[in-house]
């Protein structure tokens, strides 16, 4: 029973919920730049009703003259309002980059317009304007509705009426520099500011100028007026700063291969990949018994499940990038070869949970840094969820660590219990123990049992046996470590019944806390440590705190020997959370020894703020397939803050990549793949889809044979002719051939024989050759361009959209006259 349990030493694999929301800082930069330019741009070419040089007007020309010139002052202020949302999208913080969500944009954006008219109008002045306009002030009403109201001077000591005529350009002038139009009076100015229906947490602001009235020269060569009343502002649409395209993604182009469901290398093959390559979640990547897999230097393999190596071989070239879940090796049924994980050079490997050692004769070497960051801060009595260790679970294997530059684990090991539900029916045990190791060996659980002489004699016992368990600091040297219960016991108790096995109680020592409980493992290894515990002790209590520790000790060693397993430590850094030991042998003994944190990091490391930090990148690329390069940290402050939210994408990529409408259209009526030979500068390339997603339907097979359909066996197939290009399959796929391009899968790809895969650098060109098959992708679907719906058309936009006259009152010799406006209000 013990050696069962004893083999079932693992880590917490459950996972994170965490749900981060980021976009890639590069992408909103360009696309910023691209749309900031092109809008003003717009704003400026629409002013089509350009002021022009008259020596008479009619009524409707000076209305106009002032309509177009207040037009030209509200689209400046918004170009220039526009911008500075823009720019503000991405915000340093003491935490690093993080994106401003769209909200907060629209939010700042209708304070900065509506304090840029004010600014223009003189009620604002110029050495004010930076430290208001995205506040709440007096001119904006606080956050509430309402409507403020200025009169006819301003804090300028001007009137309004002359800041106005400073907006009318010069041309308004006769020979003798006499105005032929100007704005003689205004009664008042008032800001109204409304609650948006787009959404209750934006406030849009109409400015309003009141019975404005305009001296004109008329054709007659009298001066004329006519008044009316003017608004400006931004339409009660939110605009979309952020992103234009939140859920079309062209990220894949930077892929040789694509396994929404996987990728696994089949026994016996070998597969070298040189480009990046995501497998999903699902199956992860899997190099199965006797086969390869090669990833060379300077490329990405993330994978939102395991990477799981059964007897084979996994190799990753200098300055590679691992991104998973747990990174494994596993023993195969039939085989009884070792398995291989050798990730040379200055990579970086980052895994969420755990690197397990559970294939007897594995073989494990990493270098460059490795990143454990699985982490959560939890007192004793609570699972570690995530939480990411390093297992060594067979025999006569080997870790070596000697090649890292960095070496952080950031949770700890614990006793599973929950896995030996999978051996059969009449199982019943409880959740898992957690530890105070980062590394752990099989059959270290033991050293957590309180010691049986403490309980009458025996640990474990039958179910329901009554014991006594007697626990102080004068018969135990852990008793310093140890935490009470509300029941003031110090121990946790644990039934576990599996058929065909007597019902046994387990009883773990409860310790205080994480750092406690790793605090009991260091003292069994580290002198320093134990000595600690001997102060103001009888030399009796010394003599049995000595025998009980080297118990343990020699216990660990002896069960360290018997797996023959070994772990060393180079000289890189060392960040473990809690306690890390080595294990080597020398003339046939084994030896354990601890190994300390740099800088004493397990107290001092900021292990939660990698942990928000990676977590973040690793939800990133596994939704939308971007890396996040820069060097910013990441934190928990910006989950939901950044838009688009990451919650809108599938966890399948092939969802977020792919139209559905725009591939059913391309293959529907075909039955077998439907392959268009390229010409020209691309001879030899195929641009290839496959609607194969139906359960039961043939994999797509990449090889030089004949495929005939097996519904239609008088229908075949072949990409002999082809070495490379685009190929889509809604299903499975097989791969027996080299290629080179971006294959994608809906399901899984398998890779067969010998394979070599390239990735490309002009993928968006040769999918671009043919428009139809460009369609497939989201990113180049115009049906797909819905995102925009319920936004604001900036592009379009002209000053028409900002500003409206009304209430015309003509007055010739003193006679009033009320015509119409031409332009209804809109705010």
């Amino acid at each position: 029973m013990a050696e069962k349990i004893r083999r079932k030493v693992k880590r917490n694999n459950n996972g994170s919920t965490m749900v981060i929301v980021l976009i890639m800082l590069s992408f909103i930069m360009i696309l910023a730049t691209v749309v900031t330019s092109s809008t003003i741009m717009n704003l400026k070419m629409k002013v089509a009703d350009k002021q022009s040089t008259k020596t008479f007007y009619t009524s409707e020309d000076a209305v106009n003259e002032v309509y177009v010139a207040m037009g030209q002052v509200s689209a400046d202020c918004f170009n220039k309002a526009y911008q500075d949302e823009i720019a503000e999208v991405v915000e340093s913080t003491a935490a690093g980059n993080m994106t401003v969500d769209n909200i907060t944009c629209n939010e700042n954006l209708r304070l900065n317009y509506a304090h840029r008219i004010l600014n223009k109008l003189g009620f604002i002045k110029d050495s004010d304007f930076e430290g208001i306009k995205h506040t709440y002030s007096d001119y904006v009403s606080k956050k509430q509705e309402g409507t403020f109201v200025r009169a006819g001077n301003t804090v300028e000591g001007i009137g309004v009426a002359d800041a106005l005529n400073k907006c009318i350009e010069d041309t308004h002038k006769d020979a003798e520099g006499n105005p032929t139009l100007s704005i003689e009076s205004v009664d008042n100015i008032q800001v109204v500011s409304k609650v948006s229906s787009a959404s209750d947490k934006v406030f849009y602001y109409t400015v309003n100028i009141n019975n404005c009235l305009v001296k004109y020269l008329t054709e007659a060569g009298y001066y004329s007026y006519i008044t009316f009343d003017m608004s400006m502002g931004i339409p009660d649409e939110l605009v979309n700063i952020t992103d234009s395209k939140k859920l079309n993604l062209d990220s894949f182009v930077k892929y040789a291969i694509i396994g929404n469901k996987g990728i696994s290398v089949a026994s016996s093959s070998n597969f070298t990949l040189n480009g990046n390559a995501f497998a999903g979640y699902k199956n992860g990547f899997k190099v199965n018994a006797g086969g390869s897999a090669n990833i060379n230097g300077g490329n990405l393999l993330a994978t939102s499940g395991n990477i799981v190596v059964e007897n084979g071989m996994f190799t990753a070239g200098s300055d590679s990038k691992i991104w998973c879940e747990n990174l494994k090796t596993a023993d195969a049924a039939a085989s009884s070869s070792g398995s291989t994980i050798n990730v040379s050079g200055s990579s970086d490997t980052y895994v969420k949970d755990d690197l397990e050692l559970n294939g007897n004769g594995s073989n494990v070497s990493l270098s460059g840094n490795y990143y454990g960051y699985g982490y959560v801060s939890v007192n004793g009595t609570e699972r570690l969820n995530p939480s990411s260790a390093i297992i060594i679970n067979s025999k006569n294997s080997s870790l070596n660590l000697t090649g890292l530059n960095k070496l952080m684990v950031a949770g700890r090991a614990y006793v599973d219990y929950l896995s030996l539900a999978s051996n059969g029916n009449g199982v019943s045990v409880p959740e898992g123990y957690d530890t105070g190791e980062s590394v752990s060996f099989i059959g270290d659980q033991e050293i957590y049992l309180v010691p049986a002489s403490l309980m009458g004699g025996s640990n474990p016992v039958m179910l329901d046996t009554a014991v006594t368990v007697d626990i102080n600091e004068n018969n135990f040297f852990g008793y310093k470590y140890l935490g009470a219960d509300d029941g003031g016991n110090l121990y946790v108790k644990k039934t576990i019944k599996i058929e065909g096995d007597p019902v046994r109680d387990f009883y773990y020592l409860r310790f205080k806390n994480e750092e406690s409980a790793a605090s009991y493992v260091r003292a069994i290894f580290d002198d320093d440590e134990f000595n600690g515990l001997l102060d103001g002790k009888t030399d009796d209590t010394k003599k049995l705190y000595k025998e009980q520790r080297e118990k343990l000790k020699t216990q660990m060693t002896l069960n360290a020997s018997s797996m023959n397993s070994v772990l060393t430590v180079g000289s890189g850094e060392v960040y473990s959370k809690t306690t890390m030991l080595s294990a080597s042998s020398s003339s046939g003994k084994m030896n354990l020894s601890y190994v300390a944190s740099t800088g004493g990091a397990s107290n001092s490391y900021n292990f939660k703020r990698d942990y928000d930090n990676l977590s973040a990148r690793f939800n990133v690329l596994c939704k939308t397939l971007y890396e996040i390069t820069d060097s910013g940290y990441m934190t928990d402050a910006l989950v939901g803050q950044m838009y688009p939210n990451l919650s809108a994408y599938s966890e399948d990529v092939y969802v977020n990549m792919i139209s559905d409408s725009g591939f059913k259209a391309y293959t529907e009526g075909k039955l077998g793949p439907v392959n268009n030979r390229l010409t020209g500068g691309y001879a030899g390339y195929v641009l290839s889809a496959y609607d194969n997603g139906n359960t039961g339907a043939d994999p797509l097979i990449i090889s030089d044979e004949d495929v005939a359909l097996s519904n239609r066996r008088d229908i075949t197939y072949s990409f002999r002719d082809y070495n490379g290009g685009i190929i889509v399959a809604s299903g499975d796929v097989i791969v027996k051939k080299n290629f080179s391009g971006t294959i994608i899968a809906g399901g899984t790809i398998t890779i067969e024989d010998n394979v070599t895969v390239n990735g490309l650098s002009d993928i968006t060109d040769i999918i671009k050759t043919d428009q139809k098959y460009a369609e497939i992708f989201k990113v180049w679907n115009p049906l797909e361009d819905g995102n925009n719906s319920g936004f604001l058309d900036v592009q379009n936009m002209t000053y028409k959209d900002m500003i409206t006259v009304a209430n015309w009152r003509k007055r010739d010799d003193s006679v009033e006259a009320t015509a119409s406006s031409t332009e209804p209000a809109t705010n």
